[in-house]
């Protein structure tokens, strides 16, 4: 992924203990994100995306308008993906409802082969947020404890959601 180097922003008020090499992202008050300080990070439109340079984990952080029940969102996000082909060799893990959010995890063979595996995440505190992670399916386990931190460290600012 192209991009610019991460830079750190201000930690949140409640929690700003990071272990070593970790850094606080901010983006313009719409949310705060811990994430290792060499990673990169690209703006795609509404999207944030950042990138480890050397294994290529990707972690999106993407608004959603919310409305509808989470598991029916990632349903409809999984029909368009797989009826579209957009992932050959498809193998859902799960879709599940998760704390009043959701999560859809599947597996699927990239174009220049290589099997990949991800997580699209709907929170259930109503934050208006999607994250989204991808790496290798090789690298899945190695890389749960460092999602696990993403996740926990995520803190919505403003609501992407409209009101109505």
């Amino acid at each position: 992924m192209a991009g610019e180097p991460v830079t750190a922003g201000s930690p949140p008020a409640e929690d700003a203990t990071l272990p070593a090499g970790w850094i606080w992202y901010g983006d313009a008050g719409r949310f705060q994100i811990a994430v290792p300080a060499d990673w990169r990070y690209l703006r795609l439109g509404a999207i944030t995306c950042f990138q480890d340079p050397i294994n290529h984990r990707i972690l999106g952080v993407e608004p959603y308008a919310g409305g509808a029940d989470p598991v029916d969102q990632l349903r409809a996000a999984e029909r368009d993906l797989t009826r579209g082909g957009l992932l050959p060799e498809y193998d859902k893990v799960r879709l599940a409802a998760t704390g009043g959010g959701a999560e859809w995890e599947c597996r699927w063979t990239a174009p220049y082969g290589e099997r990949l595996h991800a997580v699209r995440i709907l929170p259930g505190d109503t934050t208006g947020w999607l994250l989204g992670w991808t790496t290798s399916d090789a690298d899945w386990t190695p890389a749960a404890a460092q999602l696990s931190r993403i996740r926990q460290s995520f803190r919505p600012g403003r609501s992407t959601r409209s009101a109505g």
